[in-house]
């Protein structure tokens, strides 16, 4: 049983952005238990897209499958979203497919091949 109130997403990621490297540079983890529809997880992708980016480490991030064997100091400043459910995979899927598919970001093309081809 959780407690909460009823806060827009937008605002409660803007304030996490604002404040989540304020008195330290560590990596922020942030668990999500999704229990919303995949219509409701797509948007919430693209909202954390938007707001976390540049800090968002996404799957296909080059260090994303080393988390376990890395020094902190590697991860300084930057948000990891785990997902508690099968759901929370379907949100982490969205927001590299919302950051692959930005127009006008070329840095993007290549990982955007990567995930349309399967490849690593």
């Amino acid at each position: 049983y959780t407690l909460v109130t009823r806060e827009k997403l937008r605002r409660v990621a803007v304030a996490i952005r604002e404040e989540a490297f304020r008195s330290s540079e560590l990596p922020l983890i942030l668990s999500l238990d999704v229990k919303a529809s995949f219509k409701q997880q797509k948007r919430a992708a693209q909202i954390f897209s938007e707001e976390f980016y540049p800090h968002l480490l996404l799957p296909n991030d080059a260090v994303a499958s080393e988390l376990s064997t890395l020094p902190v100091e590697t991860l300084a400043r930057r948000i990891i979203l785990k997902g508690k459910t099968a759901e929370g995979l379907q949100v982490a899927a969205a927001i590299c497919r919302a950051r692959v598919d930005e127009p006008d970001n070329d840095e993007n093309h290549e990982e955007a091949e990567t995930l349309r081809s399967g490849r690593e």
